[in-house]
């Protein structure tokens, strides 16, 4: 009777848990319905096969449709480089949101900023210029790699050393110089971004003390991608049929020579995806702004500013944005790849 107790009060607790759960997504979706967000079983309609979520609205919706207004940016994202340093006063010890689970299809994970290991930096890069954070890598599964990175003022790469490797850098805080694509320098703040081909070498230097989002990958042949420079500003804001979230794609769109494109997401709070999605490509995210709950496989998770996510291919996935600050992230995803041959 004892072990019977004990067992009826272990499901208890469980209930409890999955009901907590299941109430925080009613909640997020109600406030997406509540948004005129459109059913989740639209089908996608994305000419280029990146959906992040969400399906098409007929004609007249679509033309009618507005994208939703985007929250005014802040000075800078350095309270995401820096999160890992703002550990909670009396954090019990061992104690920490990040989580791993799985491999392959069907895995995912979360590294909040206490489990973030810094040393030495990607490839191209001098261990006494950068110590970095590999957040993602192919030892999850992923055929990228994600780093967090601080350079000192001054600090220079020309690439990556590998062959066939393509390099994308997103600046946090500080500045990079880097070519402007006519033959002259381009000073990037917080938000600015470079993406560098695999068939060339790219000059960036730290423009004073500097944090970024670093990704390289091997690029996946198709004739060579085009060097693109830019600002997260002066990228053209896209409603999604059937979602309540603004997107902003930072690499050409349509142009198949890219094997990736990384999405910057809006969402206000309460709104969430507007499809809980399973599909073959495979995401790093990065949040910069805000938090809410992120869903992964049959697990809910609470994320804020500075956490990071893998999200494997075919990993369950869904987020509703809580709290009164809107909700920013960036995504990587790859794209322009048949499956069948990866």
């Amino acid at each position: 009777m004892a072990r019977a107790g004990r067992r009826s009060r272990v499901t208890g607790v469980l209930l409890t848990a999955a009901a907590v759960a299941t109430a925080v997504a009613a909640a997020a979706v109600a406030a997406t319905a509540a948004a005129d967000v459109a059913p989740p079983d639209a089908a996608c309609a994305a000419d280029d096969g990146t959906c992040a979520a969400g399906g098409a609205p007929s004609p007249s919706a679509a033309s009618a449709a507005e994208p939703p207004s985007s929250p005014s940016p802040p000075a800078d994202y350095s309270a995401v480089a820096t999160a890992h340093r703002q550990v909670a006063a009396g954090t019990p010890p061992g104690s920490t949101r990040s989580v791993t689970a799985g491999h392959g299809g069907g895995s995912y994970a979360l590294v909040a900023p206490d489990s973030r290991v810094y040393g030495a930096p990607p490839s191209g890069w001098a261990a006494s210029d950068m110590t970095a954070a590999a957040v993602v890598t192919h030892m999850l599964g992923a055929h990228f790699s994600m780093w967090l990175a601080d350079a000192v003022d001054g600090a220079t790469s020309t690439g990556p050393e590998g062959a066939f490797a393509e390099r994308f850098l997103y600046v946090l805080s500080g500045g990079l110089l880097v070519p402007d694509g006519e033959g002259g320098e381009r000073r990037l703040g917080p938000g600015g971004f470079v993406y560098c081909p695999s068939n060339r070498h790219t000059r960036v230097t730290a423009d004073g003390a500097t944090s970024m989002i670093l990704i390289d990958r091997v690029y996946e042949a198709v004739g060579g991608a085009p060097y693109v420079v830019g600002h997260e500003d002066d990228v053209a804001v896209e409603a999604v049929p059937g979602e309540a979230f603004d997107l902003r794609r930072l690499l050409p769109v349509g142009d198949k020579r890219y094997d990736f494109n990384i999405h910057i997401m809006d969402f206000a709070p309460g709104a969430s995806l507007g499809v809980r999605e399973v599909h073959y490509n495979m995401h790093g995210l990065v949040m910069l702004r805000g938090g809410g709950i992120y869903r992964l496989g049959r697990e809910y998770f609470h994320v804020t500013a500075g956490d990071v996510l893998w999200m494997g291919p075919f990993t369950l996935q869904w987020y509703a944005a809580l709290g009164t600050t809107p909700t920013r992230y960036l995504l990587y995803k790859d794209v322009n790849r048949d499956p069948t041959y990866k």
